[in-house]
C-alpha cells in the first residue's frame, strides 16, 4: 500500500487499485472492505485515514450492518441560525454576572434556561455558549470575583 499526493495505491498480487484521495467515501469503502476481508489491519486503515483505531472499528461495523450509507456524514449542524438580539444579549450578560456574584451556576445550560425563560425564546445551549465565548465572558469568571471584592472594599472606605 502506498499513499501519494493525489492517490492511495493498493497493490494486490497481480494488480493495483488506485483511488483518488479526494474520493473519501470510495477510499473508506475499499479500505474497510479489505479490513473486513482480513487483508488489511485496523492500524493500517487508521493511519491511512488519519483516524483512531476505535473509529476504524466503528466505521467497519457500520459498513457491515448498514452498508455505505453508514459512512456518509449525517450531521447537519444547528438548523436555525439564531440572531442574538439586544434584549437577549443584555439578559445573557445580566444572568451571567448575577449568577457569578451569587455563586450560582454559570454553565451555558443554566444561563440558556434563564435567558430563554425571561426573553421567551428557544435559543440552544450551543448558541449561548458560543456567544459567551465570543464576547469573552468565560474569561471574566476568573477575574470578576476579585474585582467585586475590591469594589465592595472601596465602597465601604
Amino acid at each position: 500500500m502506498n499513499v501519494e499526493n493525489e492517490s492511495t495505491i493498493i497493490k494486490l498480487e497481480n494488480f493495483e487499485i488506485k483511488i483518488p484521495n479526494n474520493n473519501s467515501i470510495q477510499r473508506k469503502v475499499l479500505l474497510l472492505t479489505l479490513l473486513n476481508s482480513g487483508i488489511l489491519k485496523n492500524s493500517e486503515i487508521a493511519e491511512l485515514l488519519d483516524i483512531s483505531k476505535v473509529q476504524v472499528s466503528n466505521l467497519s461495523k457500520g459498513l457491515i450492518e448498514n452498508d455505505v450509507l453508514s459512512l456518509i456524514e449525517k450531521r447537519k449542524g444547528q438548523q436555525k441560525n439564531y440572531v442574538i438580539n439586544k434584549d437577549v444579549k443584555s439578559e445573557l450578560i445580566q444572568q451571567y454576572v448575577a449568577n457569578l456574584v451569587t455563586g450560582k451556576s454559570i454553565s451555558s445550560n443554566n444561563i440558556t434556561k434563564q435567558v430563554n425563560e425571561v426573553c421567551k425564546t428557544d435559543i440552544a445551549d450551543r448558541t449561548i455558549r458560543q456567544y459567551i465565548s465570543k464576547i469573552g465572558l468565560n474569561k471574566v469568571k476568573r477575574t470578576f470575583p476579585e474585582l467585586l471584592k475590591e469594589f465592595k472594599k472601596n465602597l465601604k472606605g
